[in-house]
């Protein structure tokens, strides 16, 4: 059986105060029987309580496995940047000759089937450019090269506007795509080595994260009641209920952390 911790239980009523109050406030406006108003507010409140754990409890559970897949995809991407060129270039021949006749080079892999696919490998801290795929481009083209798949890091955006300039058929991929069109139909992985996540850089996400942060619930919830104090003696109270239930949205936001380009699906090698 799940233990459940002091915390759990703790945030749990604080959660079901906030809600407790924001119900409390429009049924005393609605209503006029005081028990009646206390009721129906414990009442919606703790189905609320309940539903919202509840939908919570399936959307962590449904997110799980991508979420694992997201950090393997984010491992491997700096497991090949840190990698040596030479190695990348052994990972991607190992890779190819588990179905198919593959010949290594110094700088790529060439898939030797029924016409020839080259591989060429360009993981770097920095996007790949125009002038980088051009270069790669004029290293292996020839008369018998069917098809060459440049992977990388990432790219800059303009990259897709040049490919069909190119009489080779040329095809850029970033990790992502890597991942999900060469190593995960292949079943072929490197030695994942572990890294220390960057800082992540401002975002809208990253300040809906600090404008509903937790620690803000209590400057929420204060506010919340003096304008509630303030609306006894003014006559039009409604303005200070709205004022004072956008607040205690707020609050109960903040506690319930709600803070926080398309491939065709071709044989690649083949």
């Amino acid at each position: 059986m799940k233990k459940i911790s002091l915390y759990v239980i703790v945030d749990t009523i604080f959660k079901l105060g906030l809600l407790f109050t924001l119900n409390l406030i429009w049924c005393i406006y609605f209503l006029r029987t005081v028990w009646l108003c206390i009721l129906v507010s414990l009442v919606s409140s703790v189905l609320t309580i309940f539903f919202a754990n509840l939908i919570s409890a399936k959307k962590t559970e449904r997110k799980k496995p991508k979420l694992e897949e997201d950090t393997f995809i984010e491992n491997i991407k700096n497991t090949f940047v840190y990698m040596s060129n030479a190695q990348i270039v052994d990972f991607f021949f190992n890779l190819a000759k588990s179905k198919h006749r593959a010949i290594k080079h110094s700088k790529y892999v060439e898939v030797k089937d029924i016409k020839n696919i080259i591989i060429y490998p360009n993981f770097k801290m920095a996007n790949l450019t125009c002038d980088d795929v051009i270069e790669i481009y004029n290293k292996c083209k020839s008369e018998n090269v069917k098809k060459i798949i440049i992977v990388c890091n990432k790219y800059d955006s303009n990259i897709t506007a040049i490919l069909d300039n190119f009489e080779c058929k040329t095809i850029v991929l970033d990790y992502i795509q890597t991942y999900k069109m060469l190593l995960k139909p292949y079943e072929f992985y490197p030695k994942i080595k572990t890294f220390k996540n960057p800082k992540i850089k401002n975002t809208l996400a990253q300040l809906k994260t600090v404008a509903f942060n937790k620690k803000k619930t209590r400057a929420y919830v204060l506010s919340a009641l003096f304008m509630l104090f303030a609306s006894i003696f003014v006559s039009y109270k409604i303005y200070y209920l709205i004022v004072a239930s956008t607040l205690i949205v707020f609050a109960i936001l903040c506690q319930f952390n709600f803070s926080s380009s398309k491939q065709s699906n071709e044989e690649l090698l083949g």
